[in-house]
């Protein structure tokens, strides 16, 4: 409701009685009435707020059929006013009523200060009020509030009702009339603006505008909008976004807008990806970490939009130039390309461009009334001889071109066709580059690049069926100087650029023939020397985003499985780290991950003399030691070395000993070897060796030990080493610590390593929690957590289900107390009583009331945990029962919590999620790939996964390739075994074909 439609004042009757000299009479204003009423005009005048109980009521509220009473509000008041809904004013469409005591006057003209100028129509209830006059008696025509009451009783009011208004009314304005001569001066007032609704949490407090839950009573003073072409004050209102994230997602990510609201609040609740795949089950529907990361790497872009969209509307604001058009497309914006586009116009122009130097010999002027054909212009007048970029009619020409064409490459419609108008027609192409010895700074290193890239010498193709990896290897050429590659456009492409700039720019205004010249022109310079240019940049940015993404996802989907590989326990395993000039570094390992033995030995690795002395000592070493699996590294000599190891199985060297070996990732051995982690964990061995121990240690427990290598050392990837380091170091970290959160650790036993990659916690929590640990002794329950320093209640929250209490890691002797174990209530576990077993579970500290109440349902005792009758009773019990009634009785929030909860506890203490993985392959001989044939079938491992095919180790010393079309859309897996038969085979170039069998 605008606020010229309604108001009040303190109405007097007329007198002869002055102003006063020091009134606040600043505004004149006057309400046209009709010629016959000339005799009176009504008035309203100015005055002043004494106290609370007499206010200047400037501005009401009607309401017919509400029961609540209308709010004024008033400018310079100290409080509001509440007017029952039945003393609502007169209904009429004036600026102000006007309420006279005599026959009503009209004046042609409303005038009205500090406000702009409006001519308002004229009401029918202000024309009628004669009507309105006749119908009262003669004694009330001297009364104003009798005609404010007969106007307001169009439905036929009681008496009472009136006299109640007249005396409300008569209370609110006992004071401040002021009578000057015939008329009396109306109030200026700055109204009250209703505001668009609030999304933002939090008001600046300088902008004088309420919160959204104040009371409206505390509203009187709100200033009025700032102008949008004005310097905005601090309100974050301002730049609001007019979307919603959770909208956006939902679109974007095809996700439940349930699903999409809940994600949303739990990132911004600082949740971590583990918590929310395991324990927010039921608000994600069951969403999988991986797509967990997609969507918060999203909603991270989200919010970086809404800051630049913020900065981008200051900016422009702060030029002047910032309109509501303008202001709704920032807002409007939901990614970064958008604004982009729209704040292209308001970038810095360069001081050195074509356009600029154009402009600074005053030619700008002139090239838009050209471009928009607004006036004729004429060349010659703009020749000055002894002024650069002027001198003649052909210079003035290509300056007025070069405005143009920069005027042209900015327009919306131009964008909007170089970002979505013309990418089917776009081809990749590449070549061999011309480069010359001399800036070579190693040419054999750069002939064996060149043979890496030899298919992509005439390559050409569609920018929309390119592959990731294809764009990946050419820029990886590209950045080794052997490859040329150029993004080239169809002939039509220029064609329709030109054609579409003259549907906008010259169907309209002044024609001639020197106008289109130079107006074609400029379209073709546009195209060639901006508009193009800049869509190539663009479409190499795209494809190089979607190249670096698909290769950092399937790094992140490798190295997830080579840290999930199931662990080799119990054994005593020999690692061995083959070479040929500095030998083979062996390392025996216990079991527990002790070293017993490291040496190196030099094994024949020429085919002669294999029972050698190298053979000896290894025969001894197993021996002596118990060792019955030999790990070897994949590097330099891999080969060789296990030609060796299974000449010597096959000739029974090892005898009565049953051996068997297997190749293992040495992939970041020797970082680690080197590294001060390595150091300090064996002071006083060599780094050779150190490598033996590591590569034994992967195979027996690979997560414990790959944690300690750097991620992107691990090279599981395809093209890792051309990804930025902190986008691949933050995506692979979190990939770590999802795993380590899956699989869980002991609190007991596990490494700072391990601890420090656990859900919530961090390097600084995990050695304090070490540190109490070696202070207090083991733990004996998840709730002691609390008493670490830097872990509270958020930190254990995301990090409790993660760690477990295992009782036979702890030292000392547990005392049997089943009431404790089964109590309802909150159990205070000390050292030497005995443990809660829900503590050695994937359940959550949150939901041990919830899991005691189901097996009390079930009459299962939590001392049986872990045992088949355990579980055989709680599966049975869920295929007879109904899960929504079991909820109920639970009291959790819904079925996904009891299946969860059911899961847990059926899995029983310390289990171990990667005993479903295939673990790797042993081998008692080896095959050489000299050896091999084509047609030969072959049991190998998945070494390595990419978007093009995966790599198989199937012993010959060299992997095979599965390409992806002969995989049949069998979704493959780092370390998963697989049946293939040989295809092709290069013995020369080592390059072995697979199918599956």
């Amino acid at each position: 409701m605008s606020f010229q439609k309604y108001a009040t004042g303190r109405l007097r009757k007329r007198s002869s009685t002055s102003l006063p000299s020091g009134s606040n009479d600043n505004s004149n204003l006057t309400i046209n009435l009709d010629e016959s009423d000339r005799d009176s005009v009504i008035e309203v005048s100015p005055m002043r707020a004494t106290s609370s109980k007499e206010t200047n009521v400037i501005r009401a509220c009607r309401r017919q059929s509400s029961n609540d009473p209308v709010v004024v509000y008033a400018k310079n008041v100290e409080e509001s006013v509440k007017i029952p809904h039945f003393m609502a004013l007169p209904e009429i469409e004036e600026d102000f009523i006007s309420l006279s005591t005599g026959p009503i006057k009209k004046k042609k003209r409303v005038t009205r200060q500090s406000v702009s100028p409006a001519k308002p129509a004229l009401n029918r209830n202000v024309t009628n009020t004669k009507a309105a006059l006749k119908k009262l008696p003669a004694s009330q025509h001297q009364n104003p509030m009798a005609l404010a009451g007969t106007m307001n009783n169009t439905a036929g009011r009681k008496r009472k009702k009136l006299d109640a208004s007249i005396e409300c009314l008569e209370l609110v304005s006992s004071k401040g009339s002021s009578i000057n001569g015939s008329h009396i001066a109306p109030v200026q007032i700055t109204p009250y603006t209703k505001r668009p609704p609030l999304k933002a949490k939090r008001r600046n407090q300088n902008s004088g505008l309420p919160s959204k839950q104040a009371p409206r009573k505390e509203l009187p003073n709100a200033p009025p909008l700032v102008p949008l072409n004005t310097q905005p004050d601090n309100d974050d209102d301002d730049c609001i976004v007019i979307w919603d994230s959770a909208d956006v997602l939902c679109l974007s990510h095809n996700i439940a807008p349930n699903v999409a609201k809940n994600l949303v609040t739990l990132f911004d609740n600082e949740n971590t990806i583990p918590f929310i795949a395991r324990y927010r089950r039921g608000l994600t529907n069951n969403m999988e970490a991986e797509q967990l990361r997609f969507v918060r790497d999203a909603y991270e872009e989200l919010k970086l939009v809404r800051e630049k969209a913020k900065t981008a509307i200051n900016k422009v604001c702060a030029s002047g130039q910032l309109t509501k058009a303008l202001k709704k497309s920032i807002l409007a914006s939901k990614s970064i390309s958008e604004l982009e586009d729209i704040m292209v116009q308001f970038k810095t122009r360069g001081k050195g461009t074509l356009a600029e130097r154009a402009r600074s010999v005053g030619l700008e002027e002139p090239a838009l009334q050209l471009l928009h054909g607004t006036a004729h212009v004429d060349l010659n007048s703009l020749v000055q001889p002894n002024t650069d970029g002027l001198k003649n009619v052909k210079e003035v020409e290509l300056g007025l071109q070069h405005i143009i064409a920069e005027v042209v490459s900015k327009h919306e419609k131009i964008l909007e066709f170089s970002r979505n108008g013309c990418q089917d027609e776009l081809y990749v192409k590449s070549k061999k580059m011309k480069i010359t010895k001399k800036s070579l700074l190693d040419e054999k290193k750069h002939e064996k690049n060149v043979h890496k890239f030899k298919e992509f010498f005439e390559y050409s193709i569609n920018v929309k069926n390119i592959q990731p990896h294809t764009t990946m290897a050419l820029n990886r050429g590209e950045n080794l100087k052997i490859l040329s590659v150029k993004i080239e456009a169809r002939p039509t492409v220029a064609t329709f650029f030109n054609g579409l700039c003259q549907g906008v720019f010259l169907s309209s205004g002044v024609s001639s023939a020197m106008r289109w010249n130079i107006c074609k022109a400029a379209f073709e310079d546009a195209w060639d020397r901006l508009v193009f240019p800049a869509i190539a940049r663009q479409t190499r940015a795209e494809l190089t985003k979607i190249g670096e993404k698909e290769s950092l996802d399937v790094f992140a989907s490798n190295l997830k499985q080579i840290l999930l590989a199931p662990p080799l326990k119990g054994a005593t395993v020999m690692g061995m780290d083959p070479g040929f000039l500095n030998g083979c570094k062996v390392a025996i390992v216990s079991p527990s991950g002790e070293v017993k033995h490291a040496d190196v030995i030099h094994p024949p690795l020429n085919g002669r003399d294999p029972f050698g002395p190298a053979a000896k000592k290894v025969c001894d070493m197993v021996k002596k030691f118990g060792v019955k699996v030999l790990a070897l590294g994949d590097g330099t000599a891999s080969a060789e070395t296990s030609a060796w190891i299974g000449s010597l199985i096959d000739a029974k060297a090892f005898h009565p000993v049953d051996v068997s070996y297997t190749v293992v990732s040495e992939r970041g051995a020797s970082v680690y070897s080197c590294s001060p982690v390595a150091k300090e964990e064996f002071p006083s061995m060599d780094p050779n060796k150190i490598s033996a121990v590591s590569i034994a240690r992967r195979l027996q427990e690979p997560l414990a030990e790959l944690v300690k290598v750097e991620p992107k050392h691990l090279g599981v990837g395809m093209y890792q080493h051309d990804l930025a380091d902190s986008k691949l170091k933050l995506t692979l970290d979190e990939v770590v610590q999802e795993c380590v959160s899956f699989v869980g650790v002991d609190v007991n036993t596990a490494s700072l390593y391990l601890l420090q990659r656990v859900a919530g916690l961090n390097e600084t929590k995990a050695k304090n929690l070490l540190q109490w640990r070696n202070e207090n002794g083991p733990f004996t329950s998840r709730q002691q957590l609390l008493k670490v320093k830097g872990i509270g209640p958020k930190t254990f929250e995301q990090c409790a289900g993660f760690i477990r209490v295992i009782p036979y890691s702890r030292a000392g002797s547990w005392t049997e107390n089943k009431s404790q174990a089964t109590s309802k209530t909150k159990v205070k576990l000390e050292k030497g009583s005995m443990p809660n077993l829900l503590d050695s579970t994937n359940v959550h500290p949150e939901a041990y009331s919830s899991a005691l109440e189901l097996m009390k349902l079930i009459s299962v005792e939590l001392e049986d945990l872990g045992k088949t009758e355990f579980i055989t009773s709680i599966n049975n019990f869920l295929r007879r029962e109904d899960v929504s009634s079991i909820a109920k009785k639970i009291k959790v929030e819904d079925e996904q919590a009891v299946s969860q909860l059911a899961e847990a506890l059926t899995q029983g203490p310390a289990y171990d999620i990667r005993v479903k993985n295939s673990g790797p392959v042993f081998r008692r001989g080896c095959t050489k790939i000299e050896d091999v044939k084509c047609g030969e079938n072959f049991t190998g491992s998945v070494q390595n996964v990419t978007t093009f095919g995966a790599f198989i180790d199937i012993g010959v010393g060299t992997a095979g390739l599965l390409h992806i079309s002969k995989m049949r859309g069998t979704a493959l897996q780092v370390g998963q075994r697989v049946e293939v038969k040989i295809s092709t085979l290069d013995v020369q170039r080592k390059r072995i074909g697979l199918v599956f069998q």
